[in-house]
């Protein structure tokens, strides 16, 4: 009997062996899924704010798009790092102007209040801890007092839906 010896015609180095035409692992082992600079372009696109808006419209289009279902475990097992919800989503931090525009119309009146409802009521795109925005006086914060519509360093962001 004859041992059964098998070449494939990969390498087992393919990215040193090719050299500079390597591309990358996603190409190389035909990956199904977009990358994640891909992803995050078509979560903006689609303005998927939240996870839960993100594996919403992933269940229907996901497929078509070439979109993971669950980016957080998808990435990893091919080796990637993932960059995280919070990146990919497009969450941004408001900047100290519409924060203060909101936390005047929040109804927010006194700093333990603030500290009392937290997260439950504010939302995760303004800083609970002020100093984060700088030498911010919690007074004029509340009263609206840094709100200046020409002063908006946050895009312009109009929505606050998902946050």
């Amino acid at each position: 009997m004859s041992s059964l010896c098998v070449q494939f015609p990969l390498p087992y180095n393919p990215d040193q062996f090719y050299g500079s035409k390597f591309v990358c692992w996603n190409e190389f082992l035909s990956s199904s899924l977009v990358s994640q600079c891909e992803l995050k372009a078509l979560c903006l696109k689609y303005n998927l704010v939240t996870t839960a808006s993100y594996i919403s419209f992933v269940k229907i289009y996901g497929k078509k798009l070439r979109m993971p279902l669950h980016p957080d475990h998808s990435y990893p097992n091919q080796g990637e790092k993932f960059i995280g919800f919070k990146r990919l989503l497009n969450k941004s931090v408001r900047c100290l102007s519409c924060a203060s525009f909101w936390a005047k119309n929040s109804g927010i009146k006194t700093r333990s209040e603030w500290r009392e409802l937290g997260r439950s009521v504010i939302p995760t795109s303004i800083h609970l801890n002020l100093s984060s925005y700088g030498s911010v006086k919690f007074s004029k914060f509340i009263k609206g007092d840094y709100y200046d519509s020409n002063c908006c360093t946050c895009k312009g962001l109009s929505y606050w839906q998902g946050e």
